[in-house]
């Protein structure tokens, strides 16, 4: 055999064993906890996480109080077009561009139109996002008039001593609930390095909590200058509510195990009944049976999410 046969040989045998190697990657990362902070806002994947966010994060019932609120329902017909900008458009061209998986019209009190689409349907439990941000704000309120927050016009490092020296530590909590605390956030989804999707990244792969993050932004204005709209203000005003709550860790040990047992026990990808937790101020032990290194690795993830927590000792064994 000539040199130069001898040399394409081993370089063709190293290029399938790179291949292999690769694609054992993508099949390791596929079934690993790590392959939903890689998809989540994916068009691929997208529509399918946003209505199974519980499968996807740690997650527990909101019982409701009191009596639920019905809506009448008087159905009319929804027009096919609309105006806008000086132009008719095609609603049903919109609702495909916008990918939109559910549309109801509440007119007067009333459901006047409710329909589904792409595989939804009245029982789809569909994600609310930055809903979020409203009830953060109304919690602020609350806080305020129960006395745990003195002013709205009180810094947030007043109440969250891990953002006393960040950019979050002189922004009025006020400038925070209108969405001007001058902090540079980028909130492009479309961009997979954009400080929004990195954030999920960071927290979901690389386990660092929300509150470094947010601390690790810069400043791109004074506060209270200019409105723009960036997710990290609600995630500050988060933690002062999480501050001003006036309770230890230990106080939440017993809600922390509780909230794990029945987010372990969701996931259809463990054997909850494999492993037993133990907490302590803020710092679960996880012991028993793994049947795989993923499924450690998962449930510890599902350990990291959970409001709280604030260390996780992962001793899980790997079933032989």
């Amino acid at each position: 055999m000539t040199l130069g046969r001898r040399v394409l040989r081993i370089a063709l045998w190293g290029l399938g064993g790179l291949l292999v190697l690769g694609l054992a990657g993508i099949l390791w990362l596929r079934q690993s906890p790590y392959w939903a902070g890689f998809t989540l806002f994916a068009e691929t994947h997208r529509v399918e996480n946003f209505r199974a966010m519980d499968r996807i994060f740690p997650s527990r019932p909101v019982p409701r109080e009191g009596s639920v609120w019905a809506f009448d329902v008087d159905p009319r017909p929804l027009p096919a077009s609309y105006r806008y900008d000086g132009a008719e458009r095609d609603l049903a061209t919109f609702l495909d561009r916008t990918v939109t998986t559910g549309l109801i019209v509440v007119h007067g009190g009333a459901i006047t139109y409710e329909a589904y689409r792409l595989g939804a349907d009245e029982t789809s439990p569909l994600t609310s996002w930055s809903v979020a941000k409203s009830v953060v704000s109304a919690l602020i309120g609350i806080a305020v008039e129960e006395g745990r927050i003195a002013s709205i016009r009180d810094p947030i490092g007043v109440y969250v001593p891990a953002l006393a020296d960040s950019v979050y530590g002189d922004v009025p909590i006020e400038d925070a609930l209108t969405m001007s605390s001058g902090v540079a956030f980028d909130e492009d989804y479309n961009n997979p390095f954009s400080d929004i999707n990195m954030m999920f990244i960071r927290a979901m792969v690389l386990r660092v909590p929300v509150e470094q993050t947010v601390a690790g932004l810069e400043r791109a204005r004074p506060s209270g200058t200019f409105n723009d709209y960036v997710s990290s203000d609600t995630m500050a005003l988060g933690l002062v509510l999480e501050s001003v709550t006036g309770m230890p860790l230990a106080d939440y040990d017993g809600e922390i195990l509780d909230a794990l047992n029945l987010v372990l026990d969701k996931d259809p990808a463990l054997q909850h009944d494999d492993i037993k937790l133990m907490a302590r101020e803020g710092e679960v032990t996880m012991g028993g049976v793994a049947v795989s290194a993923a499924q450690k690795e998962r449930a510890e993830r599902n350990c990291w999410y959970l409001p709280g927590v604030r260390n996780v000792i992962n001793k899980l064994d790997i079933a032989l």
